[in-house]
């Protein structure tokens, strides 16, 4: 019995079409018949999907280009998505101006609608463009710059812009063979010409790199970079980098400066790791696209949503969109580097995205639950568990931190007030005020501290979510767990941490036993007193995400601004 996926009459009917669309024809400069290429691009689609319309579509995806045939002909023939497919892929041109003129308009608007499109309209897309850049790559290798002659455009400089374009375009399809395939004769095509180089800088001491980098630039580059601020540097338009550009960032890097490097190709994130270059400045690959068919939903939070890998190995962070790319590059920097110092953490993996949410994949530990899993689940060990978070708590806030690699948490906290809509200019400054009296520290804070953020499997016990690492005075991170244990409502406390208040308010007070030695009711007041001022800054930060706790504003007044 024949299904859609073997009954080949519409992909039959479509290459008839096709042929006869394209008759007498001739591949523009490659002395083959034009069809030709209509069949490479059908079989690179076949390697993405059986879908019987999406392979009429690769087959006819230029007759409405390059033919007298219309789209309207195309969906009387083969129905709307066969014909919408092959529309998607015919480039729009404007009649009466010259296709020079009009040559890097035109493919901007393509890689831009191409970036958006379904998954649908890249395959048929990714089938066209690898067959076209297979014939570049071979001419390229035989007749170097000569290669680009043929076209419209006749820039090496203009195609190599256009093609990695289209390379970030296909995000969604990078788990394809043709994917990597299309990646690596991206690399060895235009990783060979010299491409000029510049960079750009951005709100967030974030600086936008393009071009390859050399000694030369490498200079320029760091000659804007101060030393009392944290760099981030996209080399996400960066083909290459020369031995001589990573020698030079060494020697700012060991001289002080501190920047992270971040979205780096795969070519150039390799340069750094095979030179060693990586283990001193931090390098962050592009992400990846994750089939999410492979994960399970394990549980949510209040960033985040976590999902086991199928295989059993591992596991995914997925931050909810409105949480920006940012903070993810900021959890891979600090997990790596916070496990290579020694701080009990799981491995981290790969950044990635569904094309929508960013996140991060990490080893996924064996039988793990909780602390606040365990408090849910076996009440009668509150007591054990906060005790064992205590002691954990206090052995990281008397840990030095390597202040070259992580983040100020007084610094961070100094950018959150900025950011904040929350606050007019002149509580602005009476918070900044607040945060420069506080005593310097430079061991280790969490920035995220609370009974859901630490793990164990009955042996080992391992702190989990920390993009907001850094160092800096422990009560930053006091602040946050006296918000968990002492602040929030019994909906929140339920939902994320599956307990109720009365055992919130226990956990606190073994908590504060254990970690300050307080016992009396003065000793425990003067703590909260205390935890309450940090816990209003915490406050502010969550204003920049866009979430409002209850207690806010009268936290902000009472303890900020009185």
């Amino acid at each position: 019995m024949s299904n859609k996926y073997t009954d080949t009459s519409l992909f039959d009917k479509a290459m008839i079409f096709a042929v006869k669309a394209h008759a007498n024809t001739e591949r523009r400069g490659k002395g083959f018949p034009y069809i030709v290429h209509c069949m490479e691009a059908v079989e690179i689609v076949a390697t993405m999907t059986a879908d019987p319309e999406m392979l009429a579509a690769a087959a006819l995806h230029d007759v409405v280009e390059d033919t007298p045939a219309t789209v309207e002909d195309i969906r009387r023939e083969f129905g709307d998505r066969v014909a919408d497919l092959v529309d998607a892929e015919s480039e729009k041109r404007v009649e009466g101006a010259s296709p020079v003129d009009t040559w890097h308009a035109r493919k901007e608007a393509a890689m831009r609608h191409l970036a958006s499109a379904p998954l649908e309209v890249k395959i048929v897309a990714m089938g066209d463009k690898l067959s076209n850049l297979r014939g570049i790559a071979r001419d390229f290798a035989k007749e170097g710059n000569h290669a680009w002659d043929k076209f419209h455009c006749k820039d090496p400089q203009e195609h190599a812009w256009r093609w990695r374009g289209l390379l970030k375009a296909f995000s969604g399809l990078e788990n394809t063979a043709a994917y990597v395939e299309f990646s690596k004769l991206v690399n060895y095509v235009f990783s060979r010409i010299s491409t000029g180089f510049s960079f750009e800088e951005c709100p967030g001491n974030i600086i936008q790199v393009e071009g390859v980098l050399d000694a030369e630039g490498a200079q320029r580059l760091l000659a804007v970079m101060a030393r009392d601020h944290v760099y981030t540097l996209n080399f996400a338009q960066v083909p290459s980098v020369k031995y001589a550009a990573i020698r030079a960032l060494l020697a700012a890097r060991r001289g002080g400066l501190v920047f992270h490097i971040v979205d780096a190709t795969r070519d150039v994130a390799q340069r750094f790791e095979t030179t060693g270059a990586a283990n001193f400045i931090n390098v962050l690959r592009a992400s990846r696209h994750v089939d999410m068919t492979d994960y399970k939903e394990s549980g949510d939070g209040y960033t985040a949503i976590s999902y086991f890998k199928n295989d059993g190995d591992s596991m995914m962070k997925l931050y909810y969109d409105f949480m920006p790319a940012s903070v993810v590059e900021r959890e891979k920097r600090v997990a790596r580097s916070a496990f290579i110092m020694g701080i009990p953490t799981p491995m981290s993996g790969d950044i990635v995205h569904d094309g929508r949410r960013h996140g991060l994949t990490f080893e996924r530990v064996a039988g793990k639950r909780s602390f606040a899993r365990i408090m849910s689940e076996e009440p009668e060990r509150l007591e054990e568990v906060a005790t064992t978070f205590a002691a954990m708590v206090k052995k990281l806030h008397s840990t030095p931190c390597d202040t070259a690699v992580f983040p100020s948490v007084t610094e961070l906290y100094h950018k959150f007030v900025d950011e904040s809509d929350m606050l007019d200019v002149d509580e602005k400054v009476k918070v900044h005020a607040f945060i420069n009296n506080i005593p310097a520290a430079q061991t280790c804070v969490h920035g995220d501290l609370h009974m859901g953020n630490v793990i164990t499997n009955g042996t080992e016990n391992l702190f989990i979510d920390m993009s907001d690492f850094g160092w800096g005075s422990p009560w930053f991170d006091i602040g946050m767990l006296y918000i968990i244990t002492k602040l929030s409502e019994e909906e929140m406390t339920q939902k994320y941490y599956h307990v109720d208040r009365k055992a919130m308010d226990a956990f606190w007070k073994v908590f504060v036993r254990e970690y300050f030695g307080a016992t009396t009711p003065e000793q425990i007041a003067e703590v909260e007193e205390k935890a309450s001022a940090f816990a209003a800054l915490k406050m502010v930060y969550f204003t920049t995400i866009g979430t409002i706790h209850p207690q806010t504003r009268e936290f902000f007044d009472k303890y900020l601004l009185s």
